[in-house]
């Protein structure tokens, strides 16, 4: 399922009114996050890791959304999904390549 903007900053802006995300709002971070997963080369072992860790980051930042500031609130989200999904994979891999120097 492709997420539309209209559609996301719509339950974005319901989700600020009752202070609360929405499951559709959930929903729709990991359907951006898959996207954005897709377009970069990232080790199997490390993509479900990469998946959690964006919907992770974009549940602990989604308050910072200002409408005032954009109405593109998928950019708004892709951005930080991949700076955690660059992040997290870094992260992975120094950990892969210290437990390799370490056998």
């Amino acid at each position: 399922m492709k997420v539309t903007n209209a559609e996301f900053l719509s339950e974005i802006l319901k989700s600020k009114e009752n202070e609360q995300l929405t499951d559709n709002t959930v929903n729709m971070f990991i359907e951006i996050s898959k996207e954005v997963l897709n377009r970069y080369p990232i080790l199997d072992d490390f993509k479900e890791d990469c998946l959690a860790y964006a919907v992770e980051k974009s549940v602990e930042l989604w308050k910072g959304f200002n409408i005032e500031r954009t109405t593109n609130a998928v950019a708004y989200f892709t951005q930080i999904i991949k700076c955690s999904i660059a992040s997290n994979q870094l992260k992975r891999i120094k950990q892969y390549k210290l437990k390799k120097l370490e056998v």
